[in-house]
């Protein structure tokens, strides 16, 4: 059963943390994707130096492997105050089980599919949309642009 919406959560650093929790159901270690973004947000998706632990659901940041810690010297600083963690959980959108030839088999199989087909459709149409980055935090402002009007134009500013 899920019964969370969420599929990402950003954790503000502290220069302490190092153990961060995943709220949301993760199915494999490599449905995690790690961003770290600085005070400008800019953001840096990461490739090494954190470790998924699905037994506790955390993600430890920076964090390896039992038995594979780099040295001290090697390993990037705590999460500096300031800078965020996000975790984000992005699954394949495949349906992989065979259930049989058998009804009601066949029916859920049926109904597995078309659910896999309606979510890569999705998938297809919001790679194609201008999104926010990660660090964006949605309390502080509407992404619902205005309605276009002739010689006007978008400006972010301060």
């Amino acid at each position: 059963m899920i019964n969370n919406s969420e599929n990402r959560i950003a954790y503000k650093g502290d220069g302490t943390a190092e153990e961060f929790a995943i709220p949301f159901k993760v199915l494999e270690k490599t449905d995690i994707i790690v961003v770290i973004a600085d005070e400008d947000k800019n953001e840096t998706i990461l490739k090494k130096d954190y470790f998924v632990d699905l037994d506790k659901m955390t993600v430890k940041y920076p964090g390896y492997p039992p038995g594979e810690e780099p040295a001290e010297n090697e390993r990037p600083p705590k999460l500096q105050e300031g800078w965020q963690l996000i975790i984000k959980r992005e699954v394949p959108v495949t349906q992989e089980i065979t259930l049989g030839n058998k009804w009601p088999f066949t029916v859920i199989e049926k109904a597995l599919d078309k659910i896999t087909m309606i979510l890569q459709d999705l998938l297809g149409v919001n790679k194609r949309q201008i999104t926010l980055p990660d660090a964006a935090d949605m309390k502080d402002f509407s992404a619902i642009l205005p309605y276009p009007q002739e010689g006007e134009a978008l400006v972010w500013g301060k």
